[in-house]
């Protein structure tokens, strides 16, 4: 499988559309185990996705480092 990168934007939506599948937030986070606040909260911008949100969507976290340009 090749690499495709995600912004918190990305991730967001792809919440908001599993939630919307699952018919509510509440339902979602009960079928994945994870606090409805916190769901809450990711969508609402006021924290970034976590690990258990993350991996509910099929997803990890890759923190990547690269040179800074000199100008």
């Amino acid at each position: 499988m090749r690499n495709v990168w995600f912004g918190t934007a990305n991730v967001v939506h792809m919440l908001r559309k599993k939630t919307e599948k699952a018919g509510s937030q509440k339902q979602w986070a009960q079928e994945n185990s994870i606090s409805e606040t916190h769901v809450s909260d990711v969508l609402r911008g006021r924290v970034d996705p976590g690990p258990t949100i993350l991996g509910a969507l099929g997803l990890e976290r890759v923190v990547r480092y690269r040179h800074k340009e000199k100008p």
